[in-house]
């Protein structure tokens, strides 16, 4: 039975929590995203996001759209209840080293009608999370209901969140049209030019996809990973095998041993400095936390934790966010181990 998360936890909040997982016992120290329900609507009135003020360099996103719009209706996957579902899948194949693509599904009746939005949010850039700008876009709405936009002037090799996430019919060319603000945060990611940089990048938005599913309760039981007492180190290898010379199964410390790519946790944020950890593994084994195998999608320098992608995390597939701990084990992917 899936343990519901309390839902005051938040990402900006630390906490301590515990969770049962058939992994073993699992500990962790940081934040984990609680499960969210479907987005909130009004008419006549928009929640913008607060920008930080801090920062000097919040600037409204380009309007020009390098990389190219995707409109393949039959790829979407609908989200019950949601006002907006995200399409994290619908971006794999576009990649791009200083551009990324959002798309989102307008599903509510009040949206569907909108033949132009207007999106706006807080971008976050998971490997520096102090790093905060406000991105506003006016989108035109493609068949389907399908918002789907790129954000520029970004880094390379880089997860990045998009909160507070509203999005505002102005189809009449006025801003008070129906305006809805989604629960979930957006994850998009950039790449580089090699093949393992972006064989990181899918797997991450891939593995930030199902978490997303079952945030809505909405998993695919036919991909079958969820399954035995162990599925954590199932989970990642499933992720994995898509990219990466892996078995989907369990197993995943010998992979990383064959290709001579599994050390201690704690060479991380060094490692992290010139290179690109999304789609890592972490592996514990024994530990007073039990054993746990989970994905990571970027080290924050600034609170110097790891954001990741965790299966069979309270019997589900979440995010979290995690102090690196002793004993832990470091499974870095190499170039050779990409297909």
């Amino acid at each position: 039975m899936r343990k519901k998360l309390a839902s005051h936890l938040t990402f900006a909040t630390l906490v301590l929590l515990l969770g049962v997982s058939g992994c073993g016992r699992v500990e962790s120290t940081g934040t984990v995203s609680p499960r969210v329900g479907a987005a909130q609507g009004n008419t006549g009135h928009q929640s913008t996001p607060t920008p930080n003020n801090s920062d000097q360099n919040q600037t409204q996103a380009t309007s020009t759209e390098l990389l190219p719009p995707g409109n393949d209706i039959a790829a979407i996957r609908q989200v019950p209840g949601a006002a907006v579902a995200y399409d994290f899948l619908g971006t794999l194949t576009r990649d791009g080293r200083t551009a990324a693509v959002s798309r989102m599904i307008l599903q509510s009746a009040n949206l569907k009608v909108a033949k132009k939005v207007k999106v706006r949010g807080t971008l976050v850039n998971l490997k520096s999370s102090s790093q905060k700008q406000h991105v506003e876009r006016d989108v035109d709405v493609l068949s389907g209901g399908i918002v789907d936009f790129t954000i520029q002037n970004l880094k390379p090799d880089t997860v990045y969140r998009i909160d507070g996430v509203t999005i505002t019919d102005i189809s009449q060319g006025v801003q008070s049209g129906f305006s809805t603000t989604v629960k979930d945060p957006y994850f998009l990611a950039t790449a580089s030019d090699s093949r393992l940089s972006k064989a990181r990048r899918r797997l991450a938005l891939e593995a930030l996809s199902e978490a997303y599913d079952w945030d809505h309760s909405n998993y695919d039981s036919s991909k079958r990973y969820a399954n035995g007492w162990g599925w954590c180190d199932y989970f990642y290898t499933w992720a994995a095998a898509k990219e990466f010379h892996v078995r989907a199964g369990y197993g995943s410390t010998s992979f990383f041993r064959k290709y001579n790519a599994l050390g201690d946790a704690k060479r991380i944020p060094t490692t992290a400095e010139t290179e690109s950890v999304a789609g890592d593994l972490i592996r514990y084994e024994g530990t007073s936390e039990g054993t746990h195998t989970f994905m990571v999608i970027a080290y924050d320098v600034d609170t110097q934790s790891l954001w990741n992608v965790e299966g069979n995390f309270n019997s589900r597939v979440m995010r979290s966010q995690r102090k690196i701990r002793s004993g832990w084990m470091h499974g870095h992917l190499t170039d050779e181990q990409v297909k």
